[in-house]
């Protein structure tokens, strides 16, 4: 970690801040790329010049893996990289691609001893004379090399990865193409020396000089670096990320900090959760510009709690109402005129996720009801669809007029605030607005609405509506809560339990959200109040997981942790319990996680910071402004951009990534 830190001051300390000139895809190289959701043809489609290829000689046969435990039968060099390679060159004439120009470079890292493999492969590679022959293509083999000595009695089309630091003689020189190194081997310490300068200049150099390619791996994997070492004229940019390196050299900017966010663009999936300090909000454009909204919270402020130092404050100001601030948000992130919102769904019916009844709210000027979240959104931005737990009798787990009989009656705030609701969808289904029942085990109910051709890799898995939770296999579903008795409350499950669950899926990449659901069981709860476990269960792992219920005590249990494995956790703040001490440990400790996640949140308090101490600072990557997940175009790489919440203008705070998403290899 100290080596790459330096590596990182070094080059910002060395470099200048333009757009390297001359650079192309040409000049990337995809590092471990059999690793990569779709091995080959990712890179080979965004133009790459360079891929890479581990191989193992494993009883008789070349496997192409990083080390002894990702061996497997299936994954061959044949059938991931020269099966692939050969059809391409007979579909452009003896050329690797269709643009005649260009070249690429099969770099092979031999990961078992060195002759026999070698043996091996120009035995395989025999009866694939279309490679051999390639005008366009390069074979170099790299990792475990025989004597240099030997090099001149390999045949013609094998060439080999020189080491930077090492000195040749001109024979072997003859039969190296490139020449790589170990970027810490010229770069070791924190404060970077003249010397380590004057040491790395020389050794591109020399290399250039000997008119052999540079390539350095083990460095850090981001824009920066990669634009300066294109600045330092490194031949080959060594990533893991193809379509985030693809985008940078084709001129796209992420995201700059202190400047404002980008414009999404087609092929895009963008995942905006809003903070307003008043309750979850998120916001969601897919990639062919159909967009929803998944709840609006709105925390009343007639509330006694609302506005003590235990809850957030609202965000941006008080100038506009929670309402108003994600419709504003949603305005000022979208790229094309937002006259309307595709669908809107509502998690459950709890005030912090769809809003709430309080006196002074405003009044609607399309029906007789206020507006608070879900219904303050629609009077600005109107839903053509509209998807929640309960429409259209909401009688689970029982008729909602039971409910109110056990609560108090019709002067409560819940029977005002879900008779407002059951107004606001009549009036609004009087205006064309369609509402429906959010089914658990399907696909084909939130849909790409406007060129769902073009992104057949985009779908929308729902998970769980009430009790009833996806099968795993085609739409069937399950009821997991056992049979209600009316009579008896302590059989009803409550409204977090209810939650809806959906995952979102474009390629390898899958986001989970779930509202409030709740993972462990306190004393006197029945075994079934824990629904993360069964919903776990069959999602399995995920590459960005939103906290159930806020990160709070009774929510985000082990199972959850375990199977999910995401890289990044978001958490939507509002309460001083965000998160809870116990869920902050299980989120952080090795014995649970065995890879490395990143943590963010909307909105920190200090008092929760106060009880908890140093684990919050040490743990979260960002503690404050709106979380962006931005996904590229294929869903193999995505980055999470953090948006400044504390002013209207909403410029870029961070961005972190890119991340690569899970090979579903």
């Amino acid at each position: 970690m100290k080596i790459l830190l330096s590596i990182i001051f070094f080059l910002s300390l060395y470099v200048a801040n333009a757009q390297p000139q001359n650079y192309s895809t040409a000049n990337a190289h995809s590092h471990n790329d059999y690793e990569q959701p779709t091995p080959f043809w990712t890179a080979y489609h965004e133009g790459f010049g360079s891929i890479e290829a581990d191989i193992f000689l494993q009883n008789d046969s070349l496997l192409v893996a990083h080390d002894l435990k990702g061996l497997s039968l299936g994954r061959t060099l044949k059938k991931y990289y020269l099966d692939p390679l050969d059809s391409c060159i007979k579909k452009n004439a003896g050329y690797v691609y269709a643009d005649h120009k260009k070249t690429l470079q099969l770099l092979i890292d031999v990961k078992t001893i060195a002759v026999p493999t070698l043996n091996k492969l120009i035995e395989v590679l025999g009866k694939y004379p279309n490679l051999t022959n390639a005008k366009t293509l390069s074979i170099v083999i790299s990792g475990n090399r025989p004597d240099p000595i030997s090099f001149e009695t390999y045949p013609k089309y094998i060439q080999f990865d020189g080491v930077l630091s090492v000195n040749y003689s001109t024979a072997a020189l003859e039969k190296i193409s490139m020449l790589s190194d170990y970027i810490g081997y010229y770069v070791k310490s924190q404060e970077i020396t003249n010397e380590e300068i004057k040491n790395l200049t020389l050794a591109i150099s020399k290399a250039h000089l000997l008119k052999k390619t540079v390539r350095f791996w083990a460095t850090p994997d981001k824009p920066d670096v990669w634009k300066k070492f294109m600045d330092l004229k490194v031949d080959f940019i060594n990533t893991d990320h193809i379509n985030a390196l693809a985008d940078y050299l084709k001129g796209g900017v992420i995201a700059t900090i202190g400047k404002a966010l980008p414009e999404w663009k087609k092929g895009f999936l963008d995942l905006h959760h809003i903070n307003t300090g008043r309750g979850n909000a998120a916001y969601f454009i897919f990639p062919d510009s159909t967009n929803m909204i998944m709840d609006a919270g709105e925390s009343d402020t007639s509330d006694e709690r609302t506005l003590t130092p235990r809850n957030t404050a609202i965000h941006p100001n008080n100038s506009k109402l929670p309402f108003q601030w994600i419709s504003y948000y949603i305005n000022k992130v979208t790229p094309f005129n937002v006259n309307h919102l595709d669908y809107a769904v509502v998690s459950h019916f709890h005030e912090d996720h769809f809003g709430g009844w309080y006196a002074n709210a405003p009044k609607s000027s399309h029906g007789n009801y206020l507006l608070s979240g879900i219904t303050g959104v629609n009077e600005l931005i109107p839903y053509r669809h509209l998807l929640d737990r309960g429409y259209p009798n909401y009688d689970f787990p029982v008729p909602f007029e039971k409910i109110i009989s056990k609560t108090n009656g019709r002067e409560t705030k819940y029977y005002k605030t879900m008779n407002n609701y059951f107004s606001f969808i009549k009036s609004q289904q009087g205006l064309g607005m369609i509402t429906e029942h959010f089914k658990a085990g399907v696909k084909d109910q939130i849909t790409l609405q406007h060129h769902p051709i073009q992104y057949p890799e985009f779908y929308i898995q729902q998970v769980k509506s009430n009790g009833e939770i996806w099968t795993g296999k085609d739409n069937s579903a399950y009821q997991f809560f056992p049979t209600v008795d009316t009579a008896n409350v302590k059989t009803w499950p409550d409204e977090n339990s209810l939650s809806l669950v959906l995952t979102m899926n474009y390629g390898p990449f899958k986001y989970y959200t779930g509202g409030d659901c709740a993972g462990n069981v306190f004393y006197g709860d029945a075994s079934w109040r824990d629904v993360e476990t069964p919903v776990a269960k069959v999602i399995g792992e995920v590459d960005v997981a939103t906290m159930d219920h806020h990160g709070n005590r009774d929510a985000v249990n082990e199972f959850q942790i375990k199977t999910f494995k995401p890289s990044a956790w978001i958490e939507q703040v509002w309460s001083a319990d965000h998160p809870g001490h116990e869920v902050l440990i299980r989120l952080t400790t090795p014995y649970l996680n065995t890879t490395p996640k990143d943590l963010f949140a909307t909105n920190m308090l200090n008092s929760n910071k106060y009880v908890i101490g140093p684990l919050i600072d040490k743990s979260y990557k960002s503690q404050q402004g709106h979380i962006l997940v931005r996904v590229l175009p294929g869903g193999n790489d995505y980055y999470i951009i953090i948006l400044d919440d504390s002013n209207a203008d909403m410029l870029v705070k961070n961005v972190f990534g890119p991340y690569r998403s899970k090979s579903k290899n």
